[in-house]
């Protein structure tokens, strides 16, 4: 089991301490992407206000992540159908 531990983040500019055990890493990483991503949205449109910016970033986020879970499925029946074959000509 990982160890839980505090780390100090800054989110669509607003700084925050988490509690989570999830590399250090994974966890800058995920916080750079929204970021990035907000800060794309917000050069499209300056004056949006943060509950839209914020609700954007998280469609947005969905999106890809529906469309990678998608992709995943899509391999796993393929891989799935490649492996029932090579059952068969065994």
């Amino acid at each position: 089991m990982k160890e839980l531990k505090k780390i100090d983040i800054t989110l669509l500019g607003k700084n925050y301490s988490i509690t989570t055990d999830e590399l250090d890493d994974k966890v800058f990483g995920a916080v750079e992407l929204v970021n990035d991503l907000a800060r794309k949205i917000k050069g499209k449109n300056a004056t949006i206000n943060e509950v839209k910016l914020s609700a954007l970033v998280a469609l947005q986020l969905a999106v890809e992540l529906f469309e990678k879970k998608t992709e995943l499925n899509l391999f796993n029946a393929q891989a799935n159908k490649l492996l029932s074959d090579i059952k068969k000509e065994l």
